[in-house]
């Protein structure tokens, strides 16, 4: 592996090994978050990472090197100074297991970025507390373990958590189609960016973006608390939060402020229509549709000229035929498209 790829499994299995007893704190969590969120390659690391953690959980302790469970002279002095006290260090005795174990899989295919799985090993199956990606251009299917689906668009992260009271889903930036099993017993919620949404049977579509996130439900009904313009993220019973309900044919854009729009969404039927490579758009800002499509190929789109950014568009594409997409929207807008270097540069047609 290069020096990046190692620093990069380094981080998520420290990550792991944070995350691991389920009692981080909600900053660690924070962080984590954020850096899931930074580059799709870190889902995927953490991925990995948190697949060989469950192998080494089903190891026999007595059958490995004392030496695994030994913290370096670096890993005590961080535990000195981190806070949390015997936790800290019960985590980094793990992440010592792990780091140990990295250092000698390197020869091994399969576990790491641009490798495939184990020769005969099956996928990982979804489970508490895992995070799924999918990769650009791609879309993937997930069933939960309760019987839920979801179904990830492209370049898109969340993690799962289930417990006996609750069903959570984080999830990064990206689109993602939720199909909820019911459970009278335990809500299944998703927070992504500024809203929490709660359901217990019905199907929806969630699509987050660097400002606005937004919610459109095809059957049944879900609330989603928004925090209010102007306050922070919203968790359960947050002063001056708000739940707005959502029915069949419902959408709502919940902005960055915290601040929330409900409106008609397109045809139910149509909500989701991704998951058969159609890209729906309706009144929707330039700047939306390419953040849309940067998911979908590796060359990026860039808007030059920023007044161009709030063009209103409403079409309906292919997600296999990006290239097609561009020339046509320089043949009906004032746009033209420009390559430089590896972007694809959108300017006003002069």
């Amino acid at each position: 592996m290069s020096r990046t790829t190692d620093e990069l499994m380094r981080t998520a299995f420290l990550w792991r090994a944070t995350l691991a007893d389920g009692q981080a704190a909600p900053e660690e969590r924070r962080r984590f978050e954020a850096w899931l969120r930074a580059d799709p390659a870190h889902a995927r690391a953490y991925e990995r990472a948190r697949r060989f953690w469950d192998e080494m959980g089903a190891l026999d302790r007595e059958a490995l090197d004392p030496a695994f469970f030994r913290p370096s002279p670096g890993e005590r002095l961080r535990r000195a100074l981190a806070p949390g006290g015997h936790r800290a260090a019960w985590a980094g005795g793990l992440a010592a297991v792990c780091l140990v174990a990295l250092l000698a899989l390197h020869a091994l295919p399969g576990w790491f970025p641009g490798a495939g799985a184990p020769s005969g090993a099956a996928g990982p199956q979804p489970a508490q507390g895992r995070t799924y990606a999918a990769a650009v251009g791609e879309t993937r299917s997930l069933e939960l373990a309760d019987g839920s689906r979801v179904t990830l668009g492209a370049d898109t992260a969340v993690e799962v958590v289930f417990d006996p009271g609750l069903r959570l889903v984080r999830m990064g930036l990206g689109e993602a189609y939720f199909e909820v099993a019911p459970d009278a017993d335990r809500p299944f919620e998703v927070v992504a960016g500024q809203a929490r949404i709660t359901v217990h049977g019905t199907a929806f579509n969630v699509r987050r973006g660097a400002g606005d996130t937004h919610v459109a439900v095809a059957e049944g009904v879900v609330s989603v608390l928004v925090p209010g313009a102007g306050q922070g993220a919203p968790e359960a019973g947050a002063g001056g939060a708000r739940a707005e309900t959502l029915a069949a044919g419902e959408r709502l854009t919940v902005r960055a402020d915290g601040g929330a729009v409900k409106d008609a969404s397109p045809r139910p039927e149509a909500i989701g229509a991704w998951r058969d490579r159609l890209l729906v758009y309706i009144d929707t800002p330039l700047a939306d549709i390419t953040a849309d499509l940067n998911r979908y190929r590796h060359r990026k789109i860039r808007i030059a000229d920023q007044d161009l950014a709030g063009l209103r568009v409403t079409a309906t594409f292919d997600s296999g035929d990006i290239e097609g997409l561009l020339q046509t929207l320089t043949e009906v807008f004032p746009v033209r498209l420009e390559a430089i270097g590896d972007e694809t540069v959108l300017r006003r047609a002069p």
